[in-house]
């Protein structure tokens, strides 16, 4: 082992060839993260995300804080602009930017939101085929 990495390069009390290791590691991992959808996925979520966006600055929330409350205002706000069989869709970041901020999936909590939707649904109507 070269004598550079023997020598403690602390961060976080890991020696230099670990925190080489770890370093690869992270990168890697946010490759591999960034690959998670496809790229026609990526711009459909995209697009829906800047929904989302969107309505969490206009009504001056946090993205990663909503209440209940807060995700059947954003509902309501989608039931004024789409489908029904697209608000399903549009929801779905709320949960995603949540998991992977750390904070719990605000779907998991309340039977609201699954009342709301199901009140969308019969006043709004589901498309038939």
């Amino acid at each position: 082992m070269p004598f550079n990495c023997i020598v403690h390069f602390f961060t976080g009390g890991q020696t230099c060839h670990q925190y080489d290791f770890l370093d690869l590691k992270d990168k890697k991992g946010r490759v591999l993260r960034e690959n998670v959808f496809a790229s026609r996925t990526k711009k459909t979520y995209k697009s829906q995300e800047n929904m989302y966006l969107d309505f969490c600055q206009l009504a001056g929330f946090v993205p990663t804080t909503l209440s209940t409350d807060n995700v059947c205002r954003y509902i309501t706000y989608l039931s004024e602009r789409l489908a029904f069989i697209s608000i399903k869709l549009y929801i779905n970041p709320i949960r995603i930017i949540h998991l992977e901020e750390g904070f719990d999936d605000p779907f998991a909590k309340s039977s609201h939101i699954d009342y709301l939707l199901k009140c969308a649904k019969r006043c709004m109507g589901m498309p038939t085929n």
